[in-house]
């Protein structure tokens, strides 16, 4: 402990960007509070004198790293299930009591949001390192454990004050409620705040006090050979790739993660987007050398607040301006050259052609992708490699139609994968259970409003989950084609089974770093394909025409009614179109039928379809004769109607296929 007379300070601050005050850890904490529904936190570590006179002299504690604790401190966050981290916490505290530690001088708060803390007041002091390495030894294995805490200005939210984000507070919790009550119950509870337990401070055993000094790991090795270039986006070069692999040792991370930032800003990604890249190879980057992961504060603070500032003048890093030590990591030890190129082998032999062919051929019934629409499916055959585009106005039926195709895909045993850029999760779960049940939106929200109907609930979830075996589904908006590449890859690795089907909803959805429009549709266009052939998948990628191009029920006859580039066309194998003739919002009578036209086919010839609709199920299926007879009706009064509009005709007349 402190010597004697020995005055040391918590620094206590009002909401997170405050630089605090400085107060006594004699005096009373609580009479520093002037509101509880506001944020304040407090520090895990104290400050002697001298450290004070340097607060008191540049107003922040910002350099001071030398300062100590009497608090062994457990933090446990998970944002998705909270659950998970009380979990944890119960373990640790049953492994604090199996060491010796009565119950009752452990102190555990809800944190008022996702997790909690866990803290025992103790009789020695321990330096920031100290214990962390104490607090590792405990629960260094649990999932949700934090252990980014423990830099020397951490500050920890006071208990019994308000959470900002959620209006609960950072209540505390005796052993025994922890074990009691579940999460929702701990919840109703902190709706109010309550006087704080008191605790003892306490000596630890030495089965604790071993773990003070962290056994030296050994450094891991890594080489080249670790390193797969083959799946290097074209937009990175291979020591940016290699940092964003987590290939860059411990002292260089914070240079390490300015030039991948840099690099990102340069390629047009948002702060956001940025922000969680570079968390995602801060983690890489642990796990690859066994040290601590860079914590998210320090990411956001230290990198992406710089490198995104108006007066950034870094540029985006060039060989040249890489710092030297990563340089000499790159070229000693993962053997990486400077102006490096990854070798491809662009050439193939006509033995290969027949190899790879003899392959497909072979699983051609795999590779085969069917619609389930019976009338299209024999007019087109869709395979694996091949980019689909899927053109349609909004709210012609596309997504149903994707949904239908990915369905027949995954009943088949194939996986599939659907990036949804457009719709949210929820509403696509709506569109699925409206799919399964054949109900409408009303009656399916009924079911989540009324308690009563939970098994009514797990019906539609496993109705749905039976319909759709073998299906990832990714709601991230704002992707680029080389993320769609890297999250299939990783899931081949994963599952060790290729995606047959890739569905990409919708084109002008995704990202990429070039602003020019025509110039970014054919780039993400071409990126497609080249996923398509490369990792031997059908992607079907929806598509929309201009707005001349009128609602729904105008026929689309013509590749050139692709919004954006031609090239979309010329980088797809097959085109196929949709429109419904009778949809009119003010007249749903008539709104029974889809027609399809393909468009373009690499492999056949063109065609046109004509189905009939149910917008509620999204059910595709053939016309019965009177089906055929009142669609006939529909069309010719509709030509009646529209014989002035000369766009109209001409567009009806432009298809020569096309018979009723």
């Amino acid at each position: 402990m402190k010597s004697k007379g020995e005055v040391m300070y918590y620094r206590l601050c009002e909401g997170k960007k405050s630089k605090g005050i400085l107060i006594p850890d004699t005096e009373d904490l609580d009479k520093y509070i002037k509101d509880r529904s506001k944020d304040y936190y407090v520090s895990i570590y104290k400050y002697n004198e001298n450290q004070k006179k340097v607060f008191d002299q540049i107003g922040t504690v910002r350099g001071i790293s030398d300062v100590v604790t009497n608090k062994l401190t457990f933090d446990f966050d998970d944002a998705e299930n909270p659950n998970k981290a009380k979990q944890d916490t119960e373990t640790t505290v049953s492994k604090l009591i199996q060491n010796g530690i009565s119950k009752k001088d452990i102190k555990i708060y809800f944190s008022g949001k996702k997790g909690f803390h866990v803290i025992v007041e103790t009789k020695h002091n321990f330096s920031p390192a100290e214990v962390k390495n104490i607090a590792k030894g405990i629960a260094g294995k649990l999932e949700t454990f934090d252990t980014t805490i423990y830099n020397a200005n951490r500050v920890f939210r006071v208990p019994n004050t308000k959470h900002s984000d959620t209006d609960y507070y950072k209540i505390p919790i005796t052993v025994d409620a922890l074990f009691k009550h579940n999460l929702d119950e701990i919840k109703n509870g902190a709706q109010k705040h309550y006087q704080d337990i008191q605790t003892n401070e306490v000596e630890l055993p030495s089965t604790l006090l071993q773990f003070k000094v962290e056994k030296e790991k050994p450094r891991t090795s890594v080489s080249v050979n670790d390193l797969d270039l083959s799946k290097k986006p074209a937009e990175l070069s291979p020591w940016k790739y290699a940092i964003e692999q987590g290939f860059f040792p411990p002292g260089s991370r914070n240079n390490a993660l300015i030039v991948l930032a840099a690099t990102y800003r340069g390629l047009g990604y948002s702060k956001t987007k940025c922000y969680y890249a570079l968390k995602a190879a801060a983690e890489l980057q642990s796990e690859r050398f066994s040290s601590d992961r860079f914590s998210k504060e320090e990411i956001w603070e230290n990198i992406i607040s710089q490198v995104y500032s108006p007066h950034w003048k870094g540029g985006t890093f060039g060989e040249e301006n890489i710092d030297d030590k990563l340089k000499d990591y790159f070229i000693n030890e993962l053997g990486l050259q400077r102006g490096q190129n990854v070798k491809r082998d662009l050439f193939h032999q006509p033995d290969d052609l027949f190899n790879s062919f003899a392959d497909f051929a072979k699983n051609i019934d795999q590779n085969t992708i069917t619609t389930g629409i019976k009338p299209l499916d024999e007019s087109v055959h869709l395979t694996t490699s091949m980019l689909i585009g899927l053109l349609g106005s909004p709210s012609s039926g596309k997504t149903t139609v994707a949904m239908e195709i990915m369905k027949n895909t995954a009943l088949k045993g194939e996986k599939v994968a659907f990036f949804s850029m457009d719709m949210s999760k929820e509403l696509v779960f709506q569109r699925l259970a409206q799919k399964v049940t054949g109900e409408n939106s009303e009656k399916i929200f009924s079911y989540f409003k009324d308690d009563s109907k939970k098994d009514k609930r797990k019906e539609i979830a496993q109705l749905i989950n039976d319909s759709y075996p073998n299906t990832k589904m990714c709601f991230k908006t704002a992707l680029t084609v080389a993320d769609i590449k890297s999250a299939l890859i990783q899931e081949q690795e994963t599952t060790g089974q290729r995606t047959r089907l890739v569905v990409v909803d919708y084109l002008e959805c995704i990202s990429s770093s070039i602003s020019e429009p025509t110039a970014r549709i054919s780039m993400i266009a071409q990126e497609l394909k080249d996923i398509a052939n490369e990792l031997q998948t059908a992607v079907l990628l929806l598509l929309q025409p201009p707005k001349r191009a009128g609602d729904p029920s105008y026929p689309l006859l013509s590749y050139n009614d692709i919004k954006g580039a031609a090239t979309i066309a010329q980088a797809c194998s097959v085109v196929i179109s949709l429109w419904r003739e009778g949809f009119n919002p003010k007249d749903v009578k008539n709104d029974k039928y889809v027609s399809f036209a393909v468009l373009k086919n690499r492999m056949g010839q063109l065609a046109q379809v004509d189905c009939s609709f149910d917008g509620l199920t999204g059910k595709i299926g053939e016309l019965d004769a009177i089906q055929k007879v009142n669609l006939q009706t529909l069309r010719e009064a509709k030509n009646e109607e529209d014989e002035s509009d000369e766009q109209y005709a001409s567009r009806t007349s432009s298809f020569p296929s096309r018979s009723f």
